[in-house]
Formats: C-alpha cells, structure tokens, sequence
C-alpha cells in the first residue's frame, strides 16, 4: 500500500541515479512499518501527519469558536510547517509543496484570528493564500514539463 506520493529525487526506487541511498524516502516510513513500537515513530511520515492533526485542531477551534485554543493550536501548527519546509530544502519539488502548505496554513491562521477579532483585516489573508496558489501553479507547471 503506497500513499500515492512518488518521490522527485529517486521517483519511489529509494535509490539515486548515483547508487546513493535517497535522504528523503530514508526518511519515509511505509505503511506497512506503522506501529507503536517502531523506533522510527518520529519519523518524516509521523511528523507530518501529526502536523495535519495540529491543523484539525486549530481548525476545530476556529469553527467552535474557542479563541484562546485556536490561537494557541496557531503557534505549533505554523512551527511544524516550517519545518517541514526546513527539512524538505533538498528536493525542490518538495520544498515548492512546503512552502505552498506553509503558506496555505499562514493564510489560514490570518483568517481566524481576523475573524476572532479585526474582521477588518481578514482580506489580507489573501496574499499568503495568493502566493501558496501561485507556488503550486509553479509546481504542476514543473511537473509536467520536466524530463
């Protein structure tokens, strides 16, 4: 069973055209290797969907309401997505997908908190969803005209 991501670098062999190991799918963990006790727990695939779970969170706030935890869910959700971004500056075509959910999650964050209290000010979560759109019209652009 695969997640349906296929990698840049290695395109899901886990080997680089030099014979080298790829550092992004070493990172990986397939699911078949899911299990509490797997010393890889903290691994590039739990990290992320940790992540996802920090932004349900968040947004669960925001549709309940609960101000102070949206606000707070704001600080780890943002952290981990730059991270990520951090930690993806190896493959570009990775990197271009972080930044975009960066951006996508900043944009997102904008909104609540401007609906929680400058409602005023909400347009401008506009510019970071703009730029996270724009990165992957880049990104599908690049996909399909490489090779």
């Amino acid at each position: 069973m695969s997640c349906g991501y296929v990698c840049a670098l290695c395109e899901g062999k886990q080997i680089l055209e030099n014979g080298q190991e790829c550092d992004y799918c070493s990172d990986s963990v397939s699911y078949t290797m899911v299990n509490p006790t797997n010393k890889n727990l903290l691994s590039r695939f739990h990290l992320e969907n940790f992540h996802v779970l920090l932004w349900l969170i968040k947004d669960a706030c925001w549709m309940l309401n609960f101000k102070t935890m949206g606000l707070l869910m704001v600080v780890p959700t943002l952290t981990f997505a730059f991270y990520f971004v951090l930690k993806s500056s190896k493959d570009l075509f990775q990197r271009i997908s972080s930044m975009a959910v960066f951006c996508w999650i900043t944009a997102n964050a904008w909104w609540m908190v401007s609906e929680f209290y400058f409602e005023e000010l909400k347009m401008f979560a506009l510019l970071p969803f703009s730029i996270g759109f724009g990165l992957m019209l880049y990104y599908v652009y690049a996909i399909f005209t490489k090779s």
